[in-house]
């Protein structure tokens, strides 16, 4: 089965003569960014995901026709253009490919904070562990907190980065699973599904790395705006 990204401009694909039809290639590769952002902001994503953006900027980094019609598919959407800028820098540091033009593009206008953590923290969001709640030291997987505290104003709950922080969505569902059906409290097999211990031990010391990192977050960020100043006196 092909993936979901074609390197070909077809609306429709053959396979063992079968023929379906397919997203047109600017839509999949913007649906593929969106899809690899929302599992990074819920802590994890897989590497495959990355490649496979990789294998397609490679293939089609420099067909400007394409990259136009991504551009009038984003339009004024500031959100979503420097999604695709965080996602498709972060397929480029990891697989060395090309950038597009129109993403170096954007890039070179995206706000402060959200260089400061591709440069610093993107590749480590990558490489944790899948599912998050493998036992680790000091998990680094809600360092991506820092990405979305960008955009958490565009979000519909308010204090969203930290109520991710704080709450846990998983004991809510569980919470409503003993209120439909209160045996499930003698169930073993039950618990043993919701490994309670290992992800409550994930959210713990993650979330005291995330703390840990705080100075340091507001170091880099002080020192990016300081360079920023210092870049507009010289040009000026």
């Amino acid at each position: 089965m092909p993936g979901v990204l074609s390197v070909n401009r077809a609306r429709t694909h053959q396979s063992n003569g079968l023929v379906f039809p397919v997203l047109p290639d600017e839509d999949a590769f913007l649906l593929q960014v969106l899809h690899v952002c929302a599992h990074l902001f819920s802590y994890w994503i897989r590497m495959s995901w990355l490649f496979e953006i990789g294998f397609f900027l490679n293939q089609r980094a420099s067909d400007a026709s394409l990259w136009n019609r991504i551009e009038q598919r984003v339009g004024d959407n500031l959100m979503l253009r420097e999604f695709v800028v965080v996602i498709t820098e972060l397929a480029a540091k990891l697989f060395a490919v090309p950038i597009p033009r129109l993403v170096g593009v954007w890039g070179q206008g995206i706000r402060p904070a959200t260089r400061v953590w591709i440069e610093n923290y993107a590749t480590h969001c990558a490489f944790c562990d899948v599912p998050p709640y493998e036992l680790r030291l000091l998990p680094k997987a809600k360092l991506v907190l820092f990405l979305h505290q960008q955009y958490q104003s565009t979000c519909v709950h308010t204090h969203s980065a930290r109520n991710r922080l704080i709450k846990f969505p998983r004991l809510s569902r569980m919470a409503s699973s003993l209120r439909d059906k209160p045996s499930l409290i003698l169930s073993a097999g039950w618990w043993k599904r919701q490994l309670f211990i290992r992800r409550s031990l994930f959210h713990v010391l993650s979330g005291l790395r995330y703390l840990c990192e705080i100075p340091r977050w507001r170091w880099l960020n002080r020192a990016r705006m300081r360079s920023a100043s210092i870049d507009v006196r010289v040009s000026g």
